[in-house]
């Protein structure tokens, strides 16, 4: 009775993972879209770096003024491990944007951070 119920169990695990994994190459793959269509106005060189399968860094370089350059980091909320997708939907986590903006010159902060989060 034991192995029947564990099999099952394996069967809906590895399935889960693979359709986790699927959903967010998919995500990532959207996310990335949506990033360059936000970029795209400021003109410059755009070059997309994936840093595994559901995590990308699209860099821009000679965007209009008043930035030098531009980074765009996308993370895909975790969805391939069922106690990951779990304790993060708890804490709130799901996909996360990150951007970074370099100016043509300094501001009158300079260079401190004018945020924190």
């Amino acid at each position: 009775m034991g192995l029947p119920i564990a099999i099952g169990l394996g069967v809906v695990l590895v399935a889960w993972y693979w359709g986790g994994n699927e959903l967010m190459r998919r995500r990532a793959h959207r996310l990335a879209l949506w990033g360059k269509r936000v970029i795209d106005p400021l003109g410059g060189t755009q070059s997309i770096r994936w840093l595994g399968a559901q995590a990308f860094r699209l860099e821009v370089e000679g965007t209009k003024a008043p930035f030098r350059s531009m980074v765009l980091t996308g993370l895909v909320e975790s969805w391939d491990v069922p106690i990951v997708w779990a304790w993060n939907r708890l804490h709130g986590r799901r996909d996360m944007v990150l951007l970074q903006a370099n100016s043509l010159r300094a501001t009158k902060a300079g260079r401190k951070r004018l945020w924190a989060t």
